[in-house]
């Protein structure tokens, strides 16, 4: 938790006060050929670059990684014309010897199995590591890796999670637990794993929650919980975040609505994001930042999805919060385009500033192949903050920074609100509820206690849907 701490104390100190700002995406470019098949895009960012490996197919199967953020830099990493590679996926470790661990599927011992090879410098990779070892002869037919390092894959209909483990030169999995059976679609974030299971010809969503046994010093899966029913649709799908903190956030389409979930084990919330009337939703992507700028603390503000399918599918994107700011057509070929995916990249102005770039990258169709296309968008991590015009017209606070007492003045032009006082790490340090309606300029002091750490706090004022917040320093 302290590291945690550390960073969103860091996040938060170049967040301060920078109006809400978004950037129309750029014009789209294909950025591949058009005379192979290219899938499965996955995009991280690498020091001040953001690296794509993608899978090629065509008289030989490739893992290929371009730089995007110049477009170059396009090396194939993993090619055999003998067996195939597929779905290839990062984590970064940050060794001194080697940069992280590609992760692709493999059939190289006569089935599919899940693989990972260190990554060096030089763009050359180690050797290939089977990350299952116990699957004699059966196949892994997808796969998801969280955050905190665990793990689920699919065999035969079979949902499994298990805990990823790095050991000197050895990648592999243990405590392998079977999730769900006659089930698919299975996506871990940090320590929720969410899946799809047909029942009574309808595709419902589950989740669990990965806990951990300090007596027997390890995890277990908690009993499964039902979220949602949604037909045959097969859009179950996670965020990815800039920086890996915070709740989670599971996304899918239930009757052309998009649905979000964002909570817990102890925490649930369930929201709606616009799709600006949309006709024909399909598969969705979304990012979204994780940093406790508003309440409830983490807050989507890019979202993709495909409407239309055949020849006239589209990618068009929403952002701000939950969707509800602004809606484009970010693709607008003569040829279909699906499966967009979103990707934070690098920094705008270096590693630690406040921009961060955005990604959508799909898939276009074109002369019987598929091509990869991509459009970017420029994203201020303290977005979710309300513009300072706003603030002025409601929330002031007085001294900041401030050592001992807070005056918070607060304008809540006649509504029923409340204010809560939150912590850097999350927690609410003060709440005052069922503050009076009035046109006038009130106030509330905070004393702080002993206990209340040295450090950022977030200043929330709710009136009744709409969220007004600012940031202070306590020394």
């Amino acid at each position: 938790m302290k590291k945690y701490t550390l960073l969103l104390i860091f996040i938060l100190s170049v967040c301060v006060s920078f109006s809400q700002d978004y950037f129309e995406w750029s014009e789209e470019q294909l950025i591949t050929d058009t005379l192979s098949d290219y899938s499965n895009p996955f995009v991280i960012p690498i020091a001040y670059d953001a690296w794509m490996f993608y899978q090629k197919n065509d008289a030989r199967s490739s893992i290929i990684k371009m730089n995007l953020t110049t477009i170059n830099d396009i090396v194939p990493v993993l090619e055999s014309e003998s067996f195939n590679y597929a779905n290839p996926s990062f984590i970064w470790r940050g060794n001194p010897d080697y940069i992280g661990y590609l992760f692709y599927l493999s059939d190289m011992d006569g089935y599919n199995n899940l693989y990972a090879s260190k990554y060096y410098e030089n763009d050359s990779v180690g050797e290939s590591i089977a990350v299952c070892k116990n699957l004699q002869g059966e196949d892994i037919t997808e796969y998801s890796v969280s955050e905190e390092s665990f793990i689920t894959f699919l065999i035969d209909s079979l949902v499994y999670v298990a805990e990823l483990k790095f050991y000197s030169d050895s990648v592999y999995t243990e405590n392998e637990t079977i999730v769900d059976s006659s089930s698919y679609g299975a996506k871990v974030k940090f320590r929720e794993v969410c899946w799809q299971k047909q029942v009574d010809g309808n595709s419902n969503i589950f989740i669990s929650y990965l806990k951990y046994n300090e007596d027997a010093e390890e995890f277990y899966l908690t009993v499964a919980s039902y979220l949602d029913s949604i037909g045959n649709s097969h859009s179950l799908d996670k965020s990815s975040s800039v920086f890996g903190w915070g709740y989670n956030h599971f996304c899918w389409i239930n009757n052309n609505y998009i649905k979000v979930y964002s909570g817990s084990s102890s925490f649930d919330q369930y929201d709606t994001i616009n799709n600006f009337d949309q006709e024909d939703v399909r598969q969705i992507s979304m990012v979204n930042w994780d940093i406790a700028v508003k309440y409830p603390y983490e807050l989507p503000h890019y979202l993709a999805f495909t409407v239309n399918q055949g020849e006239s599918a589209e990618i068009f994107s929403s952002h701000g919060e939950f969707g509800m700011e602004d809606s484009a057509q970010i693709s607008n070929n003569s040829y279909m385009d699906e499966y967009p995916n979103l990707f934070f990249g690098e920094s705008v102005n270096g590693w630690g500033t406040e921009a961060y770039y955005v990604y959508c990258v799909w898939q276009s169709h074109i002369n019987g192949n598929i091509a990869l296309s991509m459009s970017k968008a420029k994203a201020w991590i303290g977005s979710s903050i309300k513009e300072n015009i706003k603030t002025d017209n409601y929330l002031k606070v007085s001294p900041n920074p401030f050592t001992d007492r807070l005056k918070i003045s607060y304008n809540n032009h006649n509504r029923v609100s409340n204010i809560k006082i939150i912590s850097a790490v999350g927690s609410i340090v003060a709440d005052y509820k069922h503050l009076t309606p009035s046109n006038n300029w009130e106030y509330v002091s905070w004393q702080t206690l002993e206990h209340n750490s040295k450090g950022i706090y977030v200043v929330l004022l709710t009136i009744g849907s709409e969220q007004i917040s600012t940031i202070v320093v306590l020394n």
